[in-house]
């Protein structure tokens, strides 16, 4: 039990894996969506038992029978297209030659044709023979397109892109009389349908009506967030295979609101029988199936029309991932109880000219409702919250979008009802539900704070009802929630609080959550629903397959986006980044999640966690086979004193012996286990740590350390690795927090590496090599630089490359460097600012091999600094502020050669440091006032007889060939003179018999002889090791046993 407030709420959150067998039934339906891709979203649902005892309805259709919708054909009927007055020799879609368009009508008529797609006239060109009509798979922008470009101010596109030969043509008699026209697109591309494996959706709009100042694309921009105006346009759709599938009259209007400010903005469809009045013949609906049987009612049966769409510009991440709306939805649809929109990637003409790659989608409204509930569209009601764009809060009242004043009214009554009565009175709660479904309003909330869509909850916000209980449909009245607009998600921080962001009651969504939070079987539901969405829904697989399988789909459309909007931003670098950010996310969230439910609800967990290396050694938990990084949670953890006991059993792999079991809990608490079997204490959050060695190591080493933004790393001269300080990120494969006293990580260590050239405000991450050649990494791995997959939270086995044996090690901000014993320097992680070299690819998930006969590298913030054999000083990346030459570029791409006659390197934040073979260091940065005659961009002489330099943040430690230790730089915080606190741009001298030492940011760290630890400067995250915080100390001497 936990208490809080007073009150026992039963704590299903930390019943750990319990949770699968607790939720058989709603795998089963979710396995049954994967199988069968039917909705999970039907309002009505099967009583089950929930794991607190409570019933609530799954998100399962019912077996009971429903009028429901309208049930549509099964075959595809062909386009109706309204009949024409002129015949075309050549149907639409697509050629791969040039063709001759033949034209013919009645007798005695004339013939006028345009190929721009405006409308023909007598004033147009006449028939007279066969038109050519030729290759139009890489020509320039067209007339249509630089005008509007003209006008809206945009750059027009420079890329030779696909287009469309568009014919539009009438008959006209002698007396006058015009015919109906008869519109075509032909794409004469040699590469044929599989150019862009998509559906191509080709516009013909009128001058004037779509273009020009008086039409739709300039005019909405005017009052972007009044009613959308309309305008009349004739719609082809030609499907993936190059079938055609509708030529009808349509209306179109832009759509969205902030996302209108993009280059390329989203339109919608409205399929209308009297789109264009003086046609009586034309389809009043879409007849396609245009999301190939992904869209389906409440029954499960395929939506095979539509009578409204929009095509989408991916909102917020029109030039990023152009997906996250997409997967963000498809997933969050698993969680039940809320509706979503499908998708498909279409390619859009606009008279005959690209206007680049969409997301197709459904769109929310009574049409929708209609075809997937049978809703009646005269019951049907949904409001949305406005855009904060235009009412300037985010807390403005609802609008109406369909329904009555009623339906606002009864809306409204219910937002006080739940905002202004006591939610854990029983009989108040009651009331709400009747009104509301509670299991809808949590899957939206957990949908938008999981993927960390921070668009919301003040934006992007529908509600929805059917306001009859004698709908056909049999829908109840309850009010709804649908999941749209989330181009946030999955693209965003993944280390997002959405908790602290959406649960308060600056937005009417977030006080209704939080008020309804008062009641204890609602806040149950809540956690465990939370807690079901990351281990259920969420799971890092379950995204991957979503992510993998619309990138698929998308990998070739997404190709006319490059060309059209290139201008805009779009690029072929950004979409893959993007989509390997949205992959750590997926791996990263959960564990991120369940922490900060946790946290706000003030849940404590007993639980272990597995650290060990499973290619040396196997481990057992409670009789069960773990692997590296799992966390078996033990129970609730009730506080100081409160314990749980863990059996354990390892297994070390042919060639490998145990060396010791270290038990580490958050506080810092140690037991060191030395028997293959046995028990072990577990207090709050315990890692347990396997330490095994290679049979015949020699447990020596020279002793080293680490310093980083806030934290330190040793390794004594027996192969031990202790740390302590600032742990956000699990770089010490421990559980996260702040250890003020050192703690054993590991045994068998030969040194340790943590990131350099940062400050406190970063996220660091960890090498470590051991004694007998492995590497293992920790800590965080937003680009990838811990050089594996599996979670940053404990040591994994990294992948060499070309499986070398590692020489030597230097981490920056983001980027590692390996030096091998052959000499190669090979670099992983960001590359934005070219710290990897010319590879084409802001980051780099692989190792790329930088340069060979290297005897020394050191990685900073954004650069790289080597030195080969013949003694030349080599830079890469950052080169801003002209910091590491003043006659390279900004981003240093190519090596770049900076000094001769050098033998180490070693990088800062936005400096650096080199010696030269007769042990004088050199100085270059744009902290140039450290140095008394230093000018940026210029190596600067600074002290002689140096072995070894420690370089962080502004500030270095210098120990010389005798063993005297010199500070020099920035001194904030004491770090160099702990007497004083301005900056030395003289080296002081520290001490003798100096061994080792770290420069962090604000603090310094040394080893003397006799294996003692002296640490003084910024004291915020403890690194003075004696337990307490402070802003800053002048010494504090450690000794580690």
């Amino acid at each position: 039990m936990i208490h809080r407030d007073n009150k026992q709420i039963t704590a299903f959150a930390v019943r750990g894996r319990a949770l699968t067998a607790l939720f058989a039934v709603l795998l089963l339906c979710i396995a049954f969506i994967s199988c069968t891709g039917s909705r999970s979203d039907t309002p009505r649902g099967t009583p089950v038992e929930t794991a607190s005892g409570a019933e609530e309805t799954a998100p399962v259709p019912t077996d009971e029978p429903t009028a429901g919708p309208t049930e549509e054909p099964t075959e595809e009927p062909a386009p109706q297209k309204p009949a024409a007055g002129v015949e075309l020799s050549h149907p639409g879609g697509f050629y791969a030659e040039a063709i001759e368009l033949s034209m013919t009508a009645a007798e005695g008529y004339t013939i006028y044709y345009t190929t721009d797609g405006t409308k023909p006239t007598t004033e147009s060109k006449q028939y007279t023979g066969p038109v050519s009509l030729a290759d139009s798979q890489r020509r320039n922008a067209g007339t249509f397109t630089k005008n509007l470009c003209t006008l809206m101010g945009y750059p027009s596109p420079a890329s030779r892109m696909p287009k469309g030969r568009v014919i539009r043509a009438v008959a006209v008699s002698p007396e006058g009389e015009y015919t109906t026209e008869a519109f075509e697109t032909y794409l004469i591309w040699p590469d044929g349908a599989a150019l862009y494996d998509a559906p191509i959706v080709s516009l013909f709009v009128d001058s004037g009506g779509f273009d020009g100042k008086t039409g739709i694309y300039f005019t909405t921009m005017q009052h972007p967030f009044d009613t959308k105006p309309r305008a009349v346009a004739y719609c082809q759709i030609f499907d993936e295979a190059g079938k055609e599938r509708a030529g009808q009259w349509i209306e179109i209007s832009l759509s969205g609101n902030g996302s209108l400010g993009n280059l390329q903005k989203s339109i919608r469809l409205y399929f209308k029988s009297d789109a264009n009045p003086d046609i009586t013949d034309n389809p009043g609906k879409l007849r396609y199936d245009i999301f190939r049987g992904e869209a389906k009612d409440s029954n499960g049966k395929v939506i095979k029309t539509y009578k409204r769409l929009m095509m989408r510009n991916a909102g917020n991440d029109a030039v990023g991932s152009f997906m996250s709306d997409r997967v963000s939805q498809k997933l969050s649809a698993m969680l039940g109880y809320v509706d979503y929109q499908e998708a498909r990637s279409v390619i859009v003409l606009i008279n005959g000219e690209l206007w680049g790659t969409y997301n197709m989608r459904e769109r929310f409204g009574a049409k929708y409702f209609e075809a997937h509930y049978g809703v009646l569209e005269e019951n049907f009601a949904m409001l949305e919250a406005p855009t904060p764009l235009k009412t300037g809060n985010g807390n403005s009242p609802y609008e109406l979008t369909d329904g009555t004043e009623q339906d606002l009214k009864d809306w409204e009554a219910l937002v006080k009802l739940i905002t202004r009565k006591d939610m854990s009175n029983a009989e108040n709660y009651s009331q709400v539900t009747a009104q509301l479904d509670v299991d809808s309003l949590i899957s939206v909330m957990i949908a938008h704070m999981y993927l960390c869509n921070g668009d919301f909850p003040w934006n992007n916000v529908k509600v929805w009802r059917c306001n009859s209980d004698k709908d056909p449909s049999r829908l109840d009245t309850r009010w709804r929630f649908v999941v749209m607009d989330m181009d946030g998600g999955l693209i965003s921080d993944y280390n997002s609080n959405m908790f602290a962001h959406a649960l308060n009651n600056n937005t009417i969504l977030g006080a209704v959550t939080v008020s309804l939070l008062k009641n204890d079987e609602f806040k149950q539901k809540f956690i465990d629903r939370c807690v079901y969405a990351a281990e259920v829904v969420f799971t890092p697989e379950r995204c991957l397959e979503v992510i993998n399988s619309t990138v698929t789909e998308m990998e070739k459309p997404i190709q006319a986006n490059f060309l059209r909007w290139k201008e805009a931003g779009a690029s072929e670098s950004t979409w893959k980044s993007k989509i390997d950010y949205m992959k750590q996310f997926a791996s990263r969230r959960g564990e991120i999640w369940l922490e900060q439910l946790y946290a706000y609800f003030g849940i404590t967990r007993t639980a272990a966690v597995a650290s060990f290396d499973p290619n040396a050694v196997s481990l057992q938990l409670n009789g069960k086979s773990v692997k590296n990084g799992d966390k078996i949670v033990l129970g609730t953890y009730a506080g100081a004193g409160d314990t749980h006991t863990v059996r354990y059993a390892v297994s070390p792999k042919s060639g490998y012996k145990l060396d010791c079991v270290i038990v580490t809990d958050v506080r810092g608490r140690q037991q060191f286990l030395t028997a293959a079997e046995g028990e072990a204490e577990v207090s709050g959050e315990s890692t347990i740590t396997v330490c095994v060695v290679k049979t015949g190591t020699v447990l020596s080493t020279t002793p080293n350390m680490s310093a980083g933004g806030s934290e330190l790393f040793v390794v004594t001269a027996n192969g031990e690795l202790y740390a302590w300080g600032n742990n956000s990120t699990s770089a010490m494969s421990i559980a996260a927090g702040i250890y003020s006293k050192p703690v054993k990580l590991l045994t068998g260590v030969k040194a340790v590496y943590t990131a350099q050239g940062g400050s406190t405000g970063d996220l660091p991450f960890t090498y470590v090599l051991m004694l007998d050649g492995r590497v293992l990494s920790a800590g965080d791995n937003t680009y990838s630089q811990l050089a594996r997959t599996g979670s940053g939270s404990v040591f994994r086995q990294i992948k060499v490359p070309a499986g070398g044996k590692v020489k030597d090690i230097s981490l920056g901000y983001d980027h590692a460097l390996l030096i091998m014993e052959d000499g190669t320097l090979w670099g992983i992680g960001n590359n934005a600012y070219g710290q990897l070299g010319d590879t084409g690819s802001e980051k780099s998930i692989n190792w790329i091999k930088l340069a060979s006969s290297v005897v020394s590298a050191a990685a900073g913030r954004r650069h790289t600094l080597y030195v080969t054999a013949d003694g030349a000083l080599y830079a890469l990346g950052d080169n801003r502020w002209s910091k590491l030459s003043s006659t390279a570029p900004e981003k240093i791409t190519t090596p770049y050669k900076l000094a001769s006659n050098a033998r180490a390197a070693f990088a800062g934040e936005h400096s650096g440091l080199y010696i030269d073979r007769d042990n004088v260091l050199y100085y270059i940065g744009t902290r140039a006032g450290n140095v008394s005659d230093g000018v940026t961009g210029t190596p600067c002489r600074l002290f002689t007889n140096v072995e070894t330099v420690s370089m962080q943040e502004g500030h270095a430690l210098i120990l010389t060939t005798d063993g005297t230790l010199y500070g020099w730089g920035e001194n904030s915080y004491g770090q160099v003179d702990p007497a004083k606190t301005a900056t030395q741009t003289v080296p002081v001298l520290i001490c003798k018999n100096c061994v080792c030492a770290g420069a962090g940011a604000g603090f310094s760290a040394y080893m003397d002889e006799s294996g003692k630890i002296t640490v003084w400067g910024a004291n915020s995250s403890g690194i003075a090791g004696k337990g307490a915080i402070s802003e800053k100390i002048r010494n504090s001497v450690i000794t580690l046993s």
